[in-house]
């Protein structure tokens, strides 16, 4: 619940400061991964193998950004609304980032998804 008007104004701006920071550093190791894909996990000769070592590469890469997202300091962490509420940014909810980093990274990655739809109808073939 918000005390003040400042506070709610406060963590908006926290909200869409780990927003933008989660979605580019999601687009840049997107990139990273995408080429990782295209030159190693890609050429894999089993399916299965190439899949699995993309997901272990994206779950590391998951890891690394919110580690990276919560060692930026937020400008306005502890801003002093009056002499009982202070603004606590390691508080915030969002600073977890799931939602953003895995939409970006699954998005950038079309070959990952071809080879995961094709092993899925490989499982399913009638579907």
């Amino acid at each position: 619940m918000y005390h003040t008007l400042a506070y709610a104004v406060v963590d908006g701006i926290a909200i869409v400061f780990v927003g933008i920071l989660y979605f580019v550093l999601s687009l840049i190791f997107g990139l990273a991964i995408q080429k990782v894909d295209n030159h190693i996990l890609s050429r894999l000769p089993n399916l299965f193998l190439s899949l699995i070592s993309m997901i272990v590469v994206i779950q590391i890469t998951v890891a690394l950004i919110r580690r990276i997202v919560k060692s930026i300091k937020f400008p306005l962490d502890q801003y002093s609304f009056n002499d009982t509420q202070k603004y606590e940014y390691s508080k915030l909810a969002d600073l977890n980032g799931g939602v953003v980093i895995a939409f970006t990274l699954f998005t950038m990655q079309p070959g990952f998804v071809d080879r995961l739809t094709t092993f899925v109808g490989t499982l399913f073939p009638d579907t």
